[in-house]
């Protein structure tokens, strides 16, 4: 536990000063949330729709020894069997429950200062559609890890509510696989070890 809540901090601060899109953010990416068949459901990207529902993303290096990605979030508008509006999503109301996370990993959702993923953490978020402010449910959680290995994180929708007030079922379980992508340095210390290799292998 007191190495869970050391790593948070430091995580935070490598966000902090990675030179991120923090001010504007789009929605092409985004995890979009919703339902089908009255079960709660990722709608896009395609790669985590289908089996085995996992989506791989790559985390930036940020040069302080830290690995970042940003994963935005948002309720879908494809109202499937409903009257659709402009501005109204499928969903009211649903939890990101989390199921399992690589320790080390941790979420952040962006402006806040207390991750919301990760051992130790409370391990869901909650999004509540509030018609006068439509962008609230529009998150983004940056992930960060001080590891160079790939790490996951499980989860399930759960307690969802669909715009016009009928309970989902909880979804199958996703799975975020996160794969760091080596530092600059790291990759020139790579290939001149693989040269070195190579050119012991030629004089032998």
């Amino acid at each position: 536990m007191k190495l869970c809540k050391w790593l948070a901090p430091i995580a935070l601060l490598a966000f902090t000063l990675l030179p991120l899109q923090a001010q504007e953010h789009g929605h092409e990416g985004d995890l979009h949330l919703g339902f089908q068949d009255g079960v709660l459901a990722i709608l896009s990207p395609d790669e985590i729709t289908q089996e085995p529902y996992w989506l791989t993303v790559e985390m930036e290096p940020t040069g302080l020894g830290f690995f970042v990605v940003d994963i935005g979030i948002d309720f879908a508008h494809e109202h499937e069997g409903l009257a659709p509006t402009q501005h109204e999503p499928m969903l009211k109301q649903v939890t990101l429950l989390q199921h399992f996370i690589t320790p080390g990993l941790y979420g952040v959702v962006e402006g806040e200062a207390t991750p919301v993923f990760g051992v130790g953490t409370a391990g869901s978020l909650t999004l509540v559609y509030d018609p006068n402010d439509p962008e609230s449910v529009h998150k983004h959680v940056v992930f960060s890890t001080s590891q160079f290995a790939p790490s996951i994180l499980q989860f399930q929708l759960t307690n969802g509510i669909a715009h016009d007030g009928t309970a989902l079922g909880n979804s199958v379980v996703y799975t975020l696989k996160f794969q760091p992508v080596p530092e600059p340095a790291s990759v020139s210390i790579l290939g001149a070890g693989i040269g070195w290799l190579l050119l012991r292998r030629r004089r032998a």
